[in-house]
C-alpha cells in the first residue's frame, strides 16, 4: 500500500511518466492513465483508461482486495 501511495503522490505533481507492472488489476485501474496487456511478451491489448471498461480490463487481468479499500487508502 505505501508504493501505491507514493505513486499517487509522484503522479499528482505530473509531468512525469510511471511505468507500473503489476498482475493486480485493482491496482492497476487505481493508478493507470493507459493499458497495455501482455502475455508470454505479446502485446494482446491496450487503451487509454477512459477507453476501456472494467469488463475489457478484468478479460485481460487478474484481482485482487477490494476497490473501494484502496481507493479510500489512495485517497483516489
Amino acid at each position: 500500500m505505501e508504493v501505491l501511495k507514493t505513486i499517487k503522490r509522484v503522479q499528482r505533481l505530473g509531468h512525469i511518466a510511471i511505468i507500473l507492472i503489476t498482475h493486480n488489476e485493482i491496482h492497476a485501474r487505481l493508478i493507470a492513465d493507459r493499458y497495455t496487456f501482455l502475455s508470454l511478451g505479446e502485446v494482446i491489448g491496450k487503451g487509454l483508461a477512459e477507453e476501456l471498461g472494467g469488463d475489457d480490463i478484468k478479460k485481460l487481468m487478474a484481482g485482487g482486495a477490494e476497490i473501494g479499500d484502496l481507493r479510500d487508502e489512495l485517497g483516489a
